[in-house]
């Protein structure tokens, strides 16, 4: 990294001659308006606030910035300019002086905020907060995982790239990051504990359908039943995201192509309407949960299963009392004037019935792949 001012010189406030005590210098990606993360020291471990601020003497810190362009302007604490805004300093890499050809280490090839690190280890580590659903913010915010100045550029990089849903603010979203972080406001840090990562369904290209599915859908005002151009791939819970469904609706029933939802207020009119049936409340949301470790199976996911066999009725036939024919006074009575006799093996028929011992006990199902576990870190 270099050192942008490696003479701790003051600046002065033109308006008065005088110095310019909280003077602000403001650093930007060369030739853009994004801000440039400075840092404290030459490792990168610990970021400026943005802008940062001169002592009352005028005076900046150490300021390293990562080789590569960069931009920068200086005001006064009110805002009066200082220097003019300067779009582009290049900042190469010194070669190396090691008799080699050289590196050369651009903005672009070292850690910014935002990004994430998978470590084998516990514990905080410096210049990063931990993913376990804490809150950062500035010193007077009284955030959970680290209330410190250092953390407006990962505020800024939450508050621009999560929802509310996804990253919260508490007391609710300003109308900037700066004017929420400014307020004493927090954010929380996604969490991604016991969680795996995942890539977006579509990640800016057309979707790959592995986590939703994409078909159509037709529903009537106030109604839960709707029909669904196809259900391939549906399973009951998941998430119905279509503009004529209200959000975080899902799916309770499938029966062919006929599904319904969780609910039916909210819901209105349409025909053919695009739907996607998502496994997380939204398969193409940046920071979007799902997933659950267990599961309990329902009849529906049960494969299809036809008993065969047969109950076999075993009676043993028996020969019942007979009567034989006589003379004279041997003769049997009859009542109607003759008898034939017989004798014979009586075979009685008839039907079962089975009744079968109920077994298994309803409990869930462990739905975890073989994981290492360690602790995910996110870039101040």
């Amino acid at each position: 990294m270099k050192l942008w001012n490696d003479v701790p010189i003051p600046v002065f406030n033109p308006s008065t001659g005088e110095r310019a005590g909280g003077a602000l210098a403001y650093f930007y990606v060369g030739g853009t308006s994004t801000p440039q993360p400075v840092f404290t020291t030459d490792d990168g471990g610990v970021p400026h606030t943005w802008p940062v601020e001169a002592d009352a003497n005028g005076v900046f810190p150490p300021i390293f910035i990562p080789y590569g362009p960069f931009g920068y302007r200086v005001t006064t604490a009110g805002g009066t300019a200082i220097s003019p805004n300067v779009l582009t300093v290049q900042n190469p890499a010194p070669p190396d002086s090691g008799g080699g050809g050289g590196i050369v280490v651009q903005a672009d090839q070292i850690l910014t905020t935002g990004d994430t690190m998978w470590r084998l280890q516990g514990g905080t580590r410096t210049g990063w907060v931990r993913m376990n659903e804490k809150t950062v913010g500035n010193t007077g915010s009284g955030a959970t995982e680290r209330a410190n100045a250092d953390t407006e550029f990962i505020f800024t990089y939450l508050w621009n790239n999560c929802a509310d849903t996804v990253a919260p603010v508490s007391g609710g979203r300003g109308a900037t990051a700066a004017a929420d972080f400014a307020a004493n406001k927090t954010i929380t840090v996604p969490t991604m504990q016991g969680i795996i990562a995942g890539g977006l369904d579509d990640m800016g290209g057309t979707a790959a359908n592995r986590i939703q599915v994409v078909t159509t859908i037709t529903t009537t005002n106030s109604s839960a039943t709707a029909t669904v151009g196809s259900a391939g791939g549906l399973s009951l819970g998941m998430y119905a995201i279509a503009s004529t469904i209200p959000a975080g609706t899902t799916i309770s029933a499938i029966s062919g192509t006929t599904v319904t939802l969780s609910t039916g207020a909210g819901v209105t009119a349409g025909t053919g309407t695009a739907v996607r049936f998502s496994l997380f409340p939204d398969a193409q949301q940046v920071g979007s949960l799902g997933g659950q470790q267990t599961v309990t199976i329902t009849n529906r996911e049960l494969p299809i299963i036809t008993p065969a066999g047969s109950v076999s009725i075993s009676i043993n036939p028996f020969t019942g009392p007979t009567t034989n024919n006589g003379t004279g006074s041997t003769a049997a009575p009859q009542s109607n004037g003759f008898w034939t006799g017989s004798s014979g093996l009586i075979s009685p028929t008839g039907t079962g019935s089975f009744s079968g011992t109920p077994f298994g006990q309803g409990g869930v199902l462990r739905n975890i792949q073989p994981t290492r576990l360690g602790t995910w870190y996110m870039k101040l």
